[in-house]
């Protein structure tokens, strides 16, 4: 369940053996920006929306406009686990979006944390010589340790299973852009073909297998 990252993380699933005894669906939800803690003038904009009774689609979505379900939850109740992944932005309320997915059913839930941003990487390697995935670490989004350690903190506190996979990706010093003359993203932050394999043997050593075997 996701964004252009949840599908991403689904093709390279699915393309991968190790993970084949799993049906897998892939669920697109792009309005997990709507479960953002709200900042003061998040509130007054709240607040004058209420006065001139004028809706923006969160809002539509998180109050069940006309009683009306806004995704799937037939397709969720019948799966025994939900795998979030996404771009995610700062500050995301995961008891909020949790109560939002378990609305009928205590559904298991995986949190994916946000993927390494950088700038192109196609174009970084077009323009560049040397050790591109050093150089890949220079244009980092740093922003991301922070959604990624509040994330963290989140699913903890809400009793959500996190798998990092930042860290499969990007280490101290360096992040795995290309192997074997591949590149492995096909722009800032989205795997290739070869990244779709390349990762996928990664998130063999992870828990993640593990994790979806246990279902209690």
């Amino acid at each position: 369940m996701g964004d252009s990252h949840g599908l991403d993380l689904f093709i390279t699933l699915d393309k991968n053996e190790y993970f084949s005894e799993f049906e897998k669906i892939f669920y697109d939800f792009r309005r997990f920006h709507c479960f953002k803690k709200k900042t003061n003038n998040d509130k007054i904009i709240t607040f004058l929306r209420k006065i001139i009774n004028k809706k923006n689609t969160c809002q539509i979505i998180l109050n069940n406009f006309n009683n009306i379900d806004i995704i799937d939850y037939e397709l969720l109740n019948e799966t025994d686990v939900v795998i979030i992944h996404s771009s995610w932005v700062k500050d995301i309320d995961l008891d909020k979006l949790k109560r939002f997915i378990q609305k009928y059913k205590k559904i298991k839930i995986i949190l994916i944390n946000r993927k390494p941003a950088f700038i192109d990487i196609p174009t970084l390697y077009s323009k560049t010589i040397g050790d591109l995935n050093r150089l890949s670490f220079k244009y980092l989004n740093k922003n991301i340790y922070i959604i990624n350690k509040n994330l963290k903190k989140e699913a903890y506190n809400n009793n959500i299973v996190y798998l990092d996979i930042f860290n499969l990706v990007c280490s101290d010093k360096e992040c795995d852009v290309i192997y074997n003359d591949e590149i492995l993203l096909s722009d800032e932050d989205h795997w290739s073909l070869y990244g779709w394999k390349y990762f996928g043997k990664k998130l063999e050593q992870t828990n993640l297998k593990k994790e979806l075997l246990d279902i209690k």
